[in-house]
């Protein structure tokens, strides 16, 4: 989590999470791994401080929930903002809440709106 991140003399925060992001991405190529870094974003999807841990990544996915009226699942939409190799979009998923479960939405599957939020339910 991009914002839990501290430096000694930590006087100036973006300049201090541009080491932690350059330090991240280094020891991600160096070792051959990936590494997430989480981080909040405000209303217009802009990252606080976080400006240098996006010029590092390889991949920017913004998740965003869309509706929070039913006590079963919420609309999940992930967006691919920036990718260095490959493609850009959004997909719509659901996220069940009593197991954290995701699976894509596929609209052309649902019937209605009630399938989506009570499934199983008649």
């Amino acid at each position: 989590y991009v914002q839990m991140f501290r430096v000694e003399n930590d006087s100036n925060r973006a300049e201090s999470l541009e080491k932690i992001a350059c330090q991240i991405k280094d020891l991600a190529m160096t070792k051959k791994i990936i590494a997430i870094g989480l981080s909040q974003v405000n209303k217009e999807g802009d990252t606080k401080h976080c400006l240098s841990f996006e010029e590092k990544a390889d991949q920017v996915i913004l998740l965003k929930t869309k509706d929070d009226s039913s006590p079963i699942v919420k609309i999940l939409e992930v967006s691919v903002e920036y990718n260095r190799f490959g493609n850009t979009g959004t997909v719509a998923m659901i996220l069940k809440k009593s197991n954290c479960d995701v699976c894509e939405l596929d609209y052309k599957d649902t019937k209605t709106k009630k399938e989506i939020y009570n499934p199983g339910e008649n």
